[in-house]
């Protein structure tokens, strides 16, 4: 469909919106003008919750800060410290925040807590909390933030000087939720990262993984935790330029490929059946992963039928994702 070629996704997100509100009794309302935008309205009946809502007043004001080399991920965290109340700050090194910190301990003006990611350029989040618990002591609660499964470095981030963590993305009862254990002075578990737990035991350093997938934030998301395994990722961000890689590679190069569906210049279907036809041994033998919200019985058939070898649905399924890669490397 030359109308929506170029356009990332297929819509069918506003499909399944709509009916997760009518399973709520309720509706979704749209109103779009040509050149101007779009306006949606959801409407939803939900009962008063019956317990009281955790109050903030011991949180209001407290000053803390923010360490992550992503200036993204540091505005989105600062907002969410302002919307409880929080006067949140950030920089994004750890060296910049072992001189602030400084400045601020001389001026006996420390902060009530500082949120560091773990993983860093120059100096990871592990020792920016040796350096910084060696100017303020004990008397600061430092928490790392990360996306990575930190279970096998707990107790070195623990001597460090790490007092608990908290997982990305962060969401915001559970920053209030750690934030308040810390105002009150009660004990709060590190946050578990089970989900991806399992990815820690596959070890593919050597392979290579070739991976299609024309939304940015998809294609992200789904390269880092591939290269959780130790595995090399190549990006393809359509099933034309897939192709292109694959022919341009040396013969078995990829070890594996995942395939999206719905793509610009070329779709995942279209492109399975090019690279299956190329008069090479590896492009018959190759594994080709269809990845894609297309969950229905009529599409993992027709994945089938162009030469793809399994099928995971969107969004990503960790057990089905480790399972493939155990089954095919």
């Amino acid at each position: 469909d030359k109308r929506t070629g170029k356009v990332q996704g297929t819509g069918l997100g506003m499909a399944i919106a709509q009916n997760i509100a009518r399973m709520m009794n309720g509706k979704i309302d749209v109103e779009s003008q040509l050149g101007k935008g779009s306006k949606f309205t959801i409407t939803v009946n939900l009962k008063l919750q019956e317990t009281d809502l955790t109050p903030l007043e011991d949180l209001i004001h407290l000053p803390v800060l923010v360490v992550d080399d992503d200036p993204v991920c540091c505005e989105s965290t600062v907002h969410l410290l302002k919307e409880i109340g929080i006067d949140g700050e950030f920089v994004t090194s750890g060296k910049h925040a072992i001189d602030i910190v400084r400045a601020r301990y001389q001026q006996n003006n420390n902060y009530f807590a500082i949120i560091i990611d773990w993983q860093m350029p120059e100096m990871d989040g592990l020792e920016t909390t040796r350096r910084i618990r060696k100017i303020v002591g004990p008397d600061v609660t430092i928490i790392i933030l990360s996306a990575y499964d930190f279970s096998e470095v707990e107790e070195l981030a623990k001597e460090a000087g790490v007092d608990t963590f908290i997982a990305k993305p962060l969401f915001r009862s559970r920053l209030v939720s750690v934030l308040k254990s810390v105002a009150t002075g009660n004990t709060c578990p590190a946050e578990s990262t089970t989900s991806l737990d399992d990815f820690s035991e596959v070890h593919l350093a050597g392979k290579h993984l070739l991976l299609v997938e024309d939304n940015a934030l998809n294609s992200e998301i789904a390269s880092e935790i591939l290269r959780m395994t130790g595995a090399d990722v190549d990006i393809a961000e359509n099933g034309q330029e897939a192709v292109h890689k694959f022919i341009h590679a040396k013969p078995s190069h990829y070890d594996l490929i995942f395939m999206d569906i719905q793509m610009p210049l070329m779709n995942g279907y279209e492109a399975t059946q090019a690279i299956r036809m190329l008069d090479r041994k590896d492009a018959r033998t190759i594994p080709i992963i269809a990845m894609t919200a297309n969950a229905f019985s009529e599409d993992i058939l027709r994945a089938k039928q162009s030469g793809m070898d399994e099928h995971i649905a969107k969004p990503l399924d960790m057990k089905k994702l480790y399972d493939v890669l155990r089954k095919y490397l």
